[in-house]
């Protein structure tokens, strides 16, 4: 689509157009393509690692440290503390997966047998989308408890909360269940 722009020698009311036809005709230097797939790769097999190492670190950490206060404080149990707990144990099997992939990317191979590249394709998808649903049910629950606050008190019981946790675990592996059939060490 051309472009439009005013003259600078005449009025502002005379337009001019431009052609840009030719802009993306690959008649000229090909080599200056904003990036090489070997630059790319370098850049890759040192990021990746390096990124999925700091997040295995802090995120076991963090998580480590949330199941520990939330099991020592066990007593005081609601829907939201279930959620937080299930949550962290979520993001515990994500992390889990990281230093295996740290070590895909930075070989660009996968060293171990197809078993294992299943297991943390399991743990890894497993994690994601429990993790996506536990911040569901306790957005849900938050909304729920601060909009309809006197008719849901009697929907926030022990036994739905676990009947909700086992409904986001059940969703959450048959949602990962393509990927895990799908991968395999070439």
């Amino acid at each position: 689509m051309p472009v439009c722009v005013p003259k600078t020698d005449d009025t502002a009311e005379e337009m001019t157009t431009l052609d840009y036809s030719g802009y993306y005709d690959m008649t000229g230097d090909v080599s200056a393509t904003p990036c090489k797939i070997e630059d790319l790769k370098d850049f890759s097999q040192v990021f990746l690692p390096t990124l999925y190492s700091l997040v295995f670190i802090v995120g076991f950490l963090g998580n480590g440290l949330v199941v520990c206060v939330l099991l020592r404080f066990r007593h005081k149990c609601n829907l939201t503390d279930i959620c937080l707990l299930n949550l962290a144990l979520a993001d515990l099997l994500f992390v889990f997966s990281l230093p295996f992939l740290a070590h895909y990317a930075a070989l660009s191979s996968w060293p171990w047998n197809g078993a294992m590249c299943r297991l943390m394709t399991c743990f890894y998808m497993l994690g994601f989308y429990a993790s996506i649903g536990f911040m569901v049910v306790m957005t849900l629950d938050r909304y729920l408890l601060i909009v309809h606050s006197p008719s849901i008190a009697m929907w926030r019981t022990l036994k739905i909360g676990m009947v909700l946790i086992g409904v986001v675990w059940a969703f959450s592996l048959l949602a990962s269940l393509p990927s895990i059939d799908r991968k395999s060490v070439v």
